[in-house]
């Protein structure tokens, strides 16, 4: 019986595929290779950011409410507050909610960066 070596990439290989897809703008790519990253993820800052970064890609989409979705899930840390109040705020234009919209705008610019 032959052994099967398990065979795991880093975070950093996963975020530079990831790039690499959206530069193509191969957004299902892009998706697939943050959600890898998502399995390679330690901290909850790594975690966070990725799903700022799936969030990203769901906006290129154009499917601002999932997008949405995914930012919400990094509002609460500081380090990624402002990028994701912004993001919302950005996805709330395209879903034509201006007062909602300009209300996470002005937060992410007074959120910690």
């Amino acid at each position: 019986m032959k052994k099967i070596l398990n065979y795991r990439q880093s975070l950093n290989f996963f975020l530079k595929l990831v790039d690499l897809r959206l530069d193509e703008h191969d957004y299902l790519g892009a998706l697939d290779g943050a959600r890898r990253a998502m399995t390679s993820a330690k901290t909850r800052l790594n975690i966070d950011s990725i799903n700022l970064v799936i969030g990203q890609i769901y906006y290129e989409m154009k499917l601002y409410t999932l997008s949405c979705e995914y930012f919400f899930r990094c509002i609460h840390i500081p380090e990624t507050q402002a990028s994701a109040l912004l993001g919302v705020g950005m996805n709330l234009i395209k879903l034509k909610k201006y007062k909602l919209a300009l209300e996470y705008l002005k937060a992410s610019s007074l959120a910690p960066s």
